[in-house]
């Protein structure tokens, strides 16, 4: 095996880590197989390995370090690299956007960005209202 075919291999084996990570605790994935996994193992050590990333990409990463490793002495830093370089990608993603609808009160209008002349009138102490006019 060359140096490309290593690399190649650990790019590869680092997405398929990061896919199935992923999918068993984060998602319910197809048919909600994922979902009742996690629903089934719950309480347990498997239970807690799949509510937490950084545990499954570990274990995952088990048989890819066999298969990525060309020597027996590579394969505890190649498992240690895949889990993280699967984590690191995790991380990038970071946490998916959520927007809420934003339900005011009845009555009140949230103005918090808007400025009204009330707000801040020119002719306050200190604020002449022609910007650095009138220091010094």
């Amino acid at each position: 095996m060359t140096s490309t075919d290593f690399w190649i291999d650990f790019v590869l084996a680092t997405l398929a880590i990061w896919r199935v990570s992923h999918l068993l605790v984060q998602e319910d994935g197809p048919m909600r197989l994922a979902a009742w996994l996690r629903a089934y193992f719950a309480g347990s050590e498997i239970g807690r390995a799949l509510d937490c990333f950084g545990c499954a990409s570990l274990w995952l990463a088990l048989p890819a370090a066999a298969w990525v490793s060309r020597r027996l002495s590579e394969f505890l830093p190649t498992w240690l690299a895949l889990s993280g370089a699967a984590f690191l990608l995790e991380r990038l993603g970071g946490a998916p956007l959520i927007v809420e609808r934003l339900i005011e009160p009845e009555g009140v209008l949230n103005d918090d960005l808007l400025r009204t002349e009330t707000d801040h009138p020119a002719g306050r102490p200190g604020n002449t209202g022609h910007g650095d006019q009138g220091h010094g």
